[in-house]
């Protein structure tokens, strides 16, 4: 019978730890101010010190929580990165749209549903066929086509504006989650190979926490980036209409008018005008500000499928999933 092996209570208890600071900085930096405020600087030190003494412990610990032994293999190392890059985009790039139909569109949610619905049929297909008819042959070129085709599709995506058709983004959107799809069936195998059982059963631990986390981090430091862009671009904007004030102006007289003619009083009619006005303007910072978030996420992976060019041949009898 195999021996139990005794749990990492100590790597559990720095790893909440570090984890509970990060939340707290992504939830409360932006509000309190970055590296201006004393709580910036208790956070972030707190968070650095218990990440450090995790990295230590479990680097030393004969039984760790996370084996982190295993970032000694390339491959397994480069599989986990450009998984960890590819889960950052791949949600973040759902939750900017989902925001950008149901909020900023002002979508109806059957409406948004309808329009990603088209993106969850391409995936699943094509990981269905993917995961069927591949092979380790060609997992490394399906790889690098799927991330390509994923980088061409967020930046395609970078082109939103307040008047995009929804045909438009469904297509769009249906062919980069078809890549996505493409690239998940090779990313899984790939952080098997050339690995003992062993291995990969004590890689588990790591792959589910790099699963969640860069999704987690990825969506929150976007959605900071959001917003600081949508104040720069909002700001710029409200500058912009000094010297453009009198075809604004013509608009608010004829938003007024039109207001008045449906019944409203002059000084409501003024007041409604200036506040649509001003939602007009937010919403195409906002919208800006999407632009900027999407090239981001096409940066990433872009340097994703870089990385995927590093990955080695494997040797013709390497241990390892053969279909998928």
């Amino acid at each position: 019978r195999e021996e139990r092996q005794p749990f990492d209570f100590e790597g559990l208890l720095l790893l909440q730890g570090w984890v509970v600071f990060l939340m707290l900085g992504l939830f409360r930096f932006q509000k309190w101010g970055w590296a201006t405020s004393n709580e910036f600087w208790l956070v972030a030190t707190a968070g650095l010190v218990l990440f450090a003494a995790f990295l230590v412990h479990e680097w030393t610990c004969p039984h760790p929580l996370l084996d982190l032994r295993l970032f000694a293999l390339p491959r397994f190392t480069l599989a986990v990165v450009i998984k960890a890059m590819v889960d950052l985009s791949f949600f973040t790039v759902i939750s900017v749209l989902v925001r950008y139909m149901a909020v900023t569109r002002d979508y109806e949610r059957s409406m948004t549903g309808k329009v990603l619905l088209p993106a969850v049929l391409a995936m699943a297909t094509s990981l269905a066929l993917t995961a069927w008819l591949g092979r380790r042959r060609d997992r490394k070129l399906r790889l690098i086509v799927g991330l390509s085709i994923m980088a061409l599709g967020t930046w395609a995506l970078s082109s939103i504006d307040l008047y995009t058709d929804k045909v438009w983004t469904a297509a769009v959107t249906a062919a980069w989650a078809a890549a996505a799809g493409l690239v998940a069936s090779p990313l899984i195998c790939i952080s098997q190979e050339d690995m003992t059982p062993a291995q990969v059963a004590s890689s588990a631990g790591i792959k589910n926490m790099m699963l969640v986390l860069p999704a987690f981090v990825g969506n929150n430091v976007m959605g900071i980036v959001i917003e600081r862009r949508v104040d720069a671009h909002f700001d710029a904007m409200r500058q912009s209409l000094i010297p453009n004030r009198p075809p604004w102006d013509d608009v608010r007289a004829r938003l007024i008018d039109d207001f008045t003619l449906h019944g409203a009083d002059p000084a409501e009619a003024a007041a409604q005008a200036s506040r649509l006005l001003g939602r007009w303007t937010m919403d195409h910072a906002t919208v800006f500000a999407y632009q900027s978030a999407f090239q981001i996420l096409a940066a990433i992976l872009v340097a994703a499928a870089a990385l995927a060019f590093l990955m080695k041949p494997l040797p013709p009898h390497a241990p390892g999933p053969y279909r998928g």
